[in-house]
């Protein structure tokens, strides 16, 4: 039961803007449950087709579209070395719920924001790549979610919110795989636990089915621009959070 219920919320919280690290976290602080990376690892495979399923005929459209690929790479980059240097900071924001809680209403405040602005026709540059590349390394910190601060971001500088959308998730392409590997160690690691994580098809089939959805109802949100709900939702789960994190102390 566990299992499923972590890839059900993995699934919805992945791609809808309320952050799936910072709901696994709070679940793991509530229920006791101890994550296994190797279920993880499978979870962010299972998500990734969830992408790959949604956005696979923008996907080969970047086969001749090599300034869009550069985009990307150049966004991906970023990512990695603001996460690299944040990593320290995640690692210790994971068992802290005061600290998830500000970052939830970080990502609120992200969201409240780009609801306000006025929309504008522009499609992704490369500053904007790169902008986005560096509010995604952001979301190493459990409570700040990647969808949320990447289409915010983008919204914010002007980007129409299909093409805010259609980035960040192409984006999300190799930042949850390069997340996945990093948290898998080695192949080795994962062909010796294959037997085990067998037994959570039906937790991966969840996370991927879930996923697509959850898509669908974010791209729809967007591009009518309904980011306001989720932004007074991360608000609540962020009081929660402190709230919880202050009966702890």
């Amino acid at each position: 039961m566990k299992p499923f219920l972590l890839a059900f919320v993995q699934g919805v919280t992945e791609f809808l803007p309320v952050s799936s690290s910072g709901h696994l976290s709070i679940l793991e602080h509530l229920f006791h449950i101890q994550g296994n990376y190797i279920f993880t690892v499978y979870l962010h495979i299972a998500t990734t087709g969830a992408i790959i399923f949604y956005l696979h005929s923008d996907i080969r459209k970047l086969f001749t579209d090599i300034t869009g690929v550069i985009k990307i790479i150049l966004a991906f980059a970023i990512t990695v070395l603001v996460a690299v240097f944040m990593k320290k900071y995640a690692l210790i924001a994971f068992t802290n719920l005061n600290f998830i809680g500000i970052c939830f209403f970080i990502t609120a405040a992200f969201l409240f924001l780009s609801d306000r602005r006025r929309e504008m026709m522009n499609e992704i540059s490369f500053k904007s790549a790169l902008i986005i590349g560096f509010v995604q390394g952001l979301a190493v910190l459990p409570g700040i979610s990647r969808s949320g601060v990447t289409v915010a971001a983008a919204i914010l500088l002007g980007v129409k919110p299909a093409s805010a959308f259609k980035f960040s998730f192409l984006l999300a392409i190799p930042t949850i795989l390069g997340a996945g590997i990093y948290e898998m160690g080695s192949i080795s690691n994962l062909l010796a636990e294959f037997e085990f994580v067998t037994s959570y098809l039906l937790s991966f089939a969840t996370a991927f089915i879930v996923g697509v959805i959850s898509l669908m109802i974010f791209k729809k949100l967007i591009e009518r621009k309904k980011l306001l709900f989720f932004a007074l939702y991360c608000c609540i789960i962020g009081a929660i959070s402190l709230l919880i994190g202050g009966l702890k102390c």
